[in-house]
């Protein structure tokens, strides 16, 4: 094979690469949507894809769990990693484990598997007993902090893991609520909470006038 044949078969394969992004191709691809446009994850790879997502700009995305997750060895950065991409759709766990969840981040704020929320609804979630969860302030098991305004809800979760908050407010569930309302309903912990000044069990620093904690247990 030539030298020109070479060079022509490259700017072929860059010509192509360059029209799959072009349509919007991505390595969210697998990642697909029900009729009801809801995201189905089964796989490891799936949520981390639908974080992409959601940290991308779609922080209303809707997801349901499909299967246990084992995310040994995975990389994971929170759904909703920063306050401006905090999270407001709806999580169904379908009554699935997320286990052996490793987020090691002692300097970060808003640490959990849903860094940041606001009016977000997860349900049916379990965060395993092999979960470790270490952040520096607003830590959760499940959701870091909840900010702005609206109610968020966490209704048949349970948390086995555990949390290690370096500053202030961790929590197996929720590490704080700074704006908007909380309701965690018909949920429970088995798992560990290390941390801070107001830390506690379902939620460090709990505020809002129409909060509530609901036919839970430790």
């Amino acid at each position: 094979m030539t030298v020109q044949t070479l060079s022509h078969n490259l700017r072929m394969l860059l010509l192509a690469a360059a029209s799959l992004w072009a349509i919007g191709l991505s390595a969210n691809d697998n990642l697909k949507k029900s009729a009801e446009n809801v995201y189905k994850i089964s796989t490891p790879q799936d949520l981390l894809d639908f974080s992409d997502v959601v940290n991308g700009g779609e922080s209303d995305a809707c997801a349901i769990l499909t299967a246990n997750l084992d995310m040994t060895g995975y990389s994971y950065i929170p759904i909703g990693n920063t306050e401006g991409t905090r999270y407001q759709g709806t999580f169904d766990g379908g009554g699935f484990c997320i286990d052996n969840l490793t987020i090691n981040a002692p300097d970060q704020n808003g640490v959990g598997i849903f860094g940041y929320v606001e009016n977000a609804a997860i349900r049916n979630l379990i965060a395993g007993a092999g979960n470790k969860v270490h952040g520096r302030a607003f830590v959760g098991g499940i959701v870091g902090d909840k900010v702005s305004s609206g109610t968020a809800t966490l209704r048949q979760c349970g948390h086995e893991g555990n949390v290690v908050c370096v500053a202030e407010n961790g929590a197996a569930m929720v590490g704080c609520v700074h704006s908007g309302n909380l309701i965690i309903d018909h949920c429970y912990n088995t798992g560990k909470v290390q941390g801070g000044r107001e830390s506690a069990i379902f939620c460090g620093w709990f505020s809002g006038a129409n909060s509530m904690i609901a036919d839970s247990y430790n």
